[in-house]
């Protein structure tokens, strides 16, 4: 059998207890939805701010990579249009004022 009620009648009026309790109920589960909405936005928030972090540093990065490359080939490629030179010293070295490293 089931032990589900028969629906009550709209006409039966409920007690002040029991109207009561389900206002409060009522209050305290909306209650809750929102402070469950509270924190999913924080945490949201927080996880934009922190891709945004990593792809602000991702960005500085990849930049900071190719100016060394850059510069790396800068220094390649002077260094091969000077081998030989004396201004270059034995430790790979340039030493404008004296011509030695």
């Amino acid at each position: 059998m089931s032990s589900r009620r028969p629906p009550r009648s709209p006409r039966t009026a409920r007690s002040p207890e029991v109207v009561a309790r389900l206002e409060r109920s009522r209050a305290r589960s909306k209650q809750r939805r929102e402070l469950a909405c509270q924190r999913e936005r924080a945490i949201h928030e927080a996880v934009k701010r922190y891709l945004a972090g990593w792809a602000a540093i991702t960005a500085c990065e990849t930049t900071r990579d190719h100016e060394i490359a850059a510069l790396r080939q800068q220094i390649s490629d002077w260094g091969e249009g000077v081998e030989g030179s004396s201004e270059i010293g034995p430790s790979g070295l340039y030493c404008a004022d004296r011509g030695v490293a």
